[in-house]
């Protein structure tokens, strides 16, 4: 009888800590790219901005 009710309590399916990985692995594959572009543009105007002023500066 033991057993059996041994048995019974043992469930299969998914942990907590299991799933709040899980959702911070999907939401961490959406934002990283993301978040690489907007570092990129930024770089990409902080070069503009630097060569505009070098451009500006040697015309004179």
């Amino acid at each position: 009888m033991r057993l059996f009710l041994k048995l019974k309590n043992d469930k299969k399916g998914f942990t907590l800590v299991g799933m709040i990985v899980v959702i911070i692995g999907i939401l961490l594959a959406i934002l990283v790219p993301g978040m690489f572009k907007y570092i990129d543009k930024a770089k990409d105007k902080i070069r503009n901005d630097i060569y505009g002023k070098w451009k500006k500066d040697n015309i004179r």
